[in-house]
């Protein structure tokens, strides 16, 4: 789960940092900066591919495309060579409790970026934290591991002086071992450490255990734009040959709990269905999703029904079919304030089911809120479950225009710890009361 993002100069943002929880909701007025927040973790997404064999940024990628990294810093339109480091990172909590950072940063005026990292390893052997710099030819690092107990008793039992030689670019201090690689060091990841070395392989380990963690928070965080196609009505779903897109088949499961979903939402209206039908001649599988009227017990397509059901289905379809984290960007898009709160409650109810689920909502809805705090007043949320951010513009002494986040913090009865900015009592509706 992503505890934490950090915005370095990237668009509107100096030096940000957004706490994050299982249920995240970000508000702001338009043209603050949201969405940038969404922007930056699609950066990173296709940045920590698998694929990508150095440390760095992909700006052009599946998930976002920027012309360069200039088109992506804070200030690009007042100037095309401003001095600033282009930082974008992530703090993740995992489930045997330990926890992982990265902050890639990229600097503007050369072709050298970096990697920082740090990881609590499992076990209570200790925290990695270090520096991988790449100019796209060569690698140099930095690194150090603080060792715990366990960790120390195993390093000294096995350092001889044939591993000291072996592993020259390491020091012990200590509990704590540092290691450099000499500038200029060639290779990828794969490349980084000698495999042959014990100490150095144990290293390795560490360090691509705690970057496997972040590529696979990352890879698992999926997004849902604010402006939703209507779904068709027919999909291919699967077959043997070569196909650029695929719809995921659904179980029996899955089609009971699309459907449920869509009557709870719907006041019993409308069914959400999903076949898998077979077209042996075409070696291939459809599947039909459309809804049923439940009053008339009529099979409609989408483009059949408001526009507020097909703006819903996708996020039907991630409720019940997703993992991981989502990124979501106005859900209540075309949807009656009964609906966005019908739909909060199943956010809700995802994120207190499943512990590894993460919603983080871009939103404008008044009565999703409202929804969440009612169930932290009414004991069935706990607040820590829960992120406000509010997105703002702010402005320093010196004139320096930026993007700020600020967490508002609520108690056990679902009130706010502090005073609300002024842009928020507006979507509070204060100037009415």
């Amino acid at each position: 789960m992503i505890k934490e993002i950090f915005l370095g100069d990237f668009q509107g943002f100096m030096d940000a940092r957004a706490e994050l929880a299982p249920l995240t909701l970000v508000f702001g007025p338009n043209g603050s900066g949201k969405s940038s927040i969404g922007r930056a973790l699609k950066v990173m997404k296709q940045s920590s591919s698998k694929e990508v064999t150095a440390p760095g940024f992909v700006f052009k990628g599946s998930e976002i495309e920027f012309g360069s990294s200039k088109d992506a810093i804070r200030g690009q339109l007042k100037s095309r060579d401003l001095p600033v480091e282009l930082s974008l990172g992530l703090r993740l909590s995992l489930q045997d409790s330990s926890s992982v950072g990265y902050i890639y940063q990229e600097d503007t005026r050369s072709t050298r970026s970096k990697v920082t990292f740090e990881a609590i390893l499992p076990n209570g052997q200790g925290t990695l934290v270090g520096v991988v710099s790449s100019d796209g030819k060569a690698f140099s690092a930095d690194s150090c591991i603080n060792i715990g107990e366990a960790g120390f008793q195993f390093l000294t039992e096995e350092l001889d002086s044939a591993l000291f030689s072996a592993g020259k670019y390491m020091q012990i201090r200590g509990n704590l071992v540092h290691f450099t690689l000499p500038e200029g060091f060639p290779g990828s990841w794969d490349e980084l450490f000698d495999p042959d070395t014990e100490i150095l392989s144990w290293f390795h380990y560490s360090l691509d255990s705690a970057v496997c963690s972040f590529q696979e928070a990352l890879a698992s965080t999926t997004f849902i734009e604010p402006l939703r196609p209507i779904p068709s009505k027919l999909q291919i779903v699967n077959y043997t040959k070569a196909s650029s897109e695929k719809a995921s088949e659904v179980d029996r499961t899955m089609e009971r709990e699309l459907a449920n979903l869509m009557l709870r939402l719907t006041d019993e209206r409308y069914e959400l269905m999903v076949k898998n039908v077979p077209l042996p001649e075409l070696d291939a599988k459809v599947q039909a999703k459309f809804v049923v009227d439940s009053h008339t017990g009529a099979e409609l397509g989408f483009d059949q029904v408001g526009t507020g059901i097909s703006q819903v289905a996708p996020l039907v379809d991630d409720l019940v079919l997703g993992h991981g984290t989502t990124y979501i960007e106005q859900p209540e898009l075309h949807l009656h304030p009964r609906m966005q709160s019908l739909l909060m409650t199943e956010y809700i109810e995802a994120v207190q089911r499943d512990p590894s689920r993460q919603f983080i909502i871009e939103t404008h809805s008044e009565t999703m809120l409202l929804k969440v705090q009612k169930r932290i007043r009414e004991g069935s949320l706990d607040p820590k479950q829960v992120s406000i951010l509010f997105v703002n513009k702010a402005e320093l002494d010196d004139g320096t225009k930026f993007n700020s986040i600020e967490k508002l913090n609520l108690d056990e009865l679902g009130d706010f710890l502090d005073p609300l900015p002024i842009s928020f009592m507006d979507i509070r509706m204060q100037d009415l009361l």
